[in-house]
C-alpha cells in the first residue's frame, strides 16, 4: 500500500471512506444503477477522504471513475492526471485511464440516465485548481446537495 502524507489516523479514516465509496459503487453496479443516491454517497465518501487526506490516491481514482460514469470524460482524465502526480508509479492509474479511454471510444455520448444527479454534483467541480481550492469548491457544491446523507 502506498504511504500517504498525513497522520496515521487521517490516512486510516480516508482508507475507510474509500472502502465505503467502493462498496457503494459495487452495490450500484449490482442493481444496474437503479438508485443514483448510492453513487452520490460514494462521491461523498471519496470527496471527504480527499478533504481528510489530500494525497489519498484511492479517493482520486474513485472520483475519476464516478466522473467518467457521469459522461464527464475530460474531467475524469483531469482527476486521473492529479492522481498520477500524487503516485506516478501506481499501476491502477494507467489501468483506469485505459478503461476510461475505452468508454469514450465505445460510447462517447453514453450517460447512464439515472446518474443525472451525479452529473450535477460532479459537473461543475474543477480539478485543475490546487487541492485546497478544489476542496473548498467541492464543499460548497456538496453541502446543499448531500444534506440528506447526514441522517
Amino acid at each position: 500500500m502506498l504511504e500517504l502524507k498525513g497522520t496515521s489516523h487521517q490516512n486510516d479514516l480516508a482508507a475507510e471512506l474509500c472502502d465505503a465509496g467502493n462498496q457503494c459503487i459495487h452495490a450500484a453496479q449490482q442493481t444496474a444503477f437503479d438508485n443514483p443516491q448510492v453513487l452520490t454517497k460514494a462521491a461523498e465518501c471519496f470527496l471527504t477522504a480527499i478533504e481528510i487526506a489530500p494525497t489519498c490516491v484511492d479517493a482520486y481514482l474513485g472520483i475519476a471513475f464516478l466522473t467518467a460514469l457521469s459522461g464527464l470524460y475530460d474531467q475524469a482524465q483531469d482527476v486521473i492526471r492529479q492522481a498520477q502526480q500524487l503516485a506516478p508509479r501506481d499501476v491502477r492509474i494507467p489501468a483506469l485511464y485505459k478503461e476510461i479511454q475505452t468508454m469514450i471510444q465505445k460510447a462517447p455520448d453514453l450517460k447512464i440516465p439515472q446518474l443525472q444527479s451525479l452529473d450535477q454534483l460532479l459537473g461543475p467541480i474543477s480539478f485543475a485548481q490546487t487541492p485546497t481550492q478544489t476542496l473548498l469548491k467541492i464543499d460548497q457544491q456538496l453541502s446543499p446537495k448531500l444534506h440528506f446523507l447526514q441522517d
